[in-house]
């Protein structure tokens, strides 16, 4: 794999972490009530849902992240 092609998978990885935590953020339910017994499914179901796309985000967040470090480690090998 050459630094370039990291850089660039790199660079979609970051982008796809970026839109999951936008989704976790907008998916997340904000519960203004309060209920006595427990949520309703659709309450449930939005907070399983954001919690899967944070984690998913986190991922991709490391995985661009790693791919940078060895873009930049395959820049500093001398040219074959």
């Amino acid at each position: 794999m050459s630094a370039a092609l990291a850089t660039y998978i790199s660079i979609i990885c970051l982008a796809l972490s970026a839109l999951a935590w936008i989704i976790a953020a907008f998916v997340a339910p904000v519960i203004k009530a309060s209920y006595f017994d427990h949520l309703p499914r659709h309450l449930i179901t939005r907070q399983k849902i954001a919690g899967f796309a944070n984690a998913v985000a986190a991922m991709l967040a490391a995985f661009g992240v790693a791919l940078q470090a060895y873009a930049n480690y395959l820049s500093t090998l001398p040219a074959a």
